[in-house]
């Protein structure tokens, strides 16, 4: 099943994925991923999160997911270096996100 609920707001991925997309917190393997996170205010899951639209979403506003796959996945690692796109909890959001 794919979730295509991703609110992206005004297409800014400095604003907290969780605080445009509360719904998605309530669902798995989202939850996961948020629930792992023990930072205030769940900065790391929402910038794996951002990675994760970053590279599945094929939104217009979206020009990462255009690149080719070793292109898209240094701009990724560029806005957050520590995505790791193998993690099993990430790799299950990509899985599911995918369109």
């Amino acid at each position: 099943m794919s979730y295509k609920l991703v609110n992206i707001g005004t297409f800014n991925i400095n604003h907290n994925f969780w605080e445009l997309n509360p719904q998605l917190i309530y669902m798995q393997p989202f939850r996961k991923l948020y629930e792992r996170d023990k930072t205030k205010d769940k900065i790391v899951s929402s910038k794996e999160m951002w990675c994760v639209w970053l590279h599945e979403d094929p939104n217009y506003e979206n020009k990462i997911f255009r690149q080719d796959s070793d292109v898209k996945l240094e701009s990724i690692r560029y806005y957050y270096p520590d995505f790791n796109i193998n993690d099993e909890v990430i790799a299950e959001c990509i899985k599911t996100i995918r369109y």
